[in-house]
């Protein structure tokens, strides 16, 4: 059974630890959070989480917050699910791919204008590597995903990025044996 410690952001499966998709991806060199000052990093984090669990709570029949800025954020959520006819069957729902012994939380699995697809929600700016967070999450399901893409948050509205390189499946994958040659876990 899957399990989920928001304090520590670990997962156990069957009461063994294992590598989330962020802690594979980050192991690997391919995350650029360790070049961020803490003092920015961490109130932007912290927003981040925010914003998520408010769209979260949107999706579930709850309402725009009182807050001006996380308001803002979700007003463009709500137009982008508009836009995009989106139809959400999981909302940050906790996976496990037992082939390749990871976990990880996809922020929404649904339909995209009627196309099967992962989304990453994000409030930060574009990174490359955010197309292999998408292939990690995707790969969480069998079949994998075929549609994959990311929707960057700002007051009122939205960026999306479609992750269509196949070729994210195999860095992902290159990433996680990576892990595993360090001995991170």
């Amino acid at each position: 059974m899957l399990k989920f410690d928001a304090k520590t952001h670990t997962y156990t499966y069957n009461g063994k630890l294992v590598p989330s998709v962020t802690e594979i991806i980050s192991a690997a060199g391919l995350s650029n959070y360790d070049v961020i000052p803490e003092a920015i990093l961490e109130p932007a984090a912290t927003f981040g989480t925010d914003v998520h669990a408010a769209c979260a709570e949107f999706d579930r029949g709850g309402g725009i917050p009182k807050n001006e800025l996380l308001a803002e954020c979700v007003q463009g959520w709500a137009k982008f699910t508009r836009d995009f006819s989106a139809k959400w069957q999981h909302i940050e729902q906790f996976r496990y791919n037992a082939r390749y012994g990871y976990a990880g939380t996809s922020d929404r699995l649904g339909y995209v204008n009627d196309k099967w697809t992962v989304i990453d929600i994000k409030t930060g700016t574009p990174a490359k590597w955010h197309r292999i967070q998408t292939a990690g999450y995707a790969m969480l399901s069998m079949p994998i995903i075929p549609y994959r893409m990311v929707v960057y948050l700002k007051p009122g509205g939205y960026k999306i990025v479609e992750n269509k390189d196949k070729l994210d499946e195999q860095v992902f994958l290159s990433a996680l044996t990576i892990f595993k040659f360090k001995g991170a876990k």
